[in-house]
């Protein structure tokens, strides 16, 4: 690997594909796309005063931090944001002023997401029970 594709593995992470299993369970999570690493995650961690978050999501691309785990409950939150972005063209704005005025924790985009994971993985337990 060439020093070029160490800077852009540094800045925008590397791309990956979701095991098979995964998918297979969670077929919505193939709207998305995911890398490891990246500016973003950083980027995302400071501005909440840490080093680094374990995921964030620009657009389509959800990145997520080198160590994070690769569990649906995250992937399912991540993706919930990717649904935010691509159904207001003024997300971001929205996001960052929710984020301001509530915190993240209380923010609308982020509680609408953690429902939005619990509750298809709730689905998929159910369907696993009964299938």
């Amino acid at each position: 690997m060439g020093i070029g594709s160490r800077i852009v593995d540094a800045l925008v992470g590397t791309g990956f594909e979701l095991p098979p299993e995964m998918a297979a369970r969670y077929p919505e999570l193939t709207q998305a796309r995911y890398r490891r690493g990246g500016l973003p995650v950083r980027l995302g961690g400071w501005a909440l005063g840490v080093e680094s978050v374990a995921a964030i999501t620009l657009r389509r691309t959800v990145f997520l931090a080198p160590d994070a785990p690769l569990n649906p409950s995250l992937l399912l939150h991540e993706l919930r944001h990717v649904h935010q972005f691509l159904g207001e063209r003024t997300f971001p704005v929205r996001y960052l002023w929710q984020s301001l005025r509530y915190g993240y924790s209380r923010n609308a985009y982020e509680l609408d997401a953690r429902r939005y994971s619990a509750l298809r993985r709730h689905t998929a337990d159910e369907e696993s029970l009964s299938g």
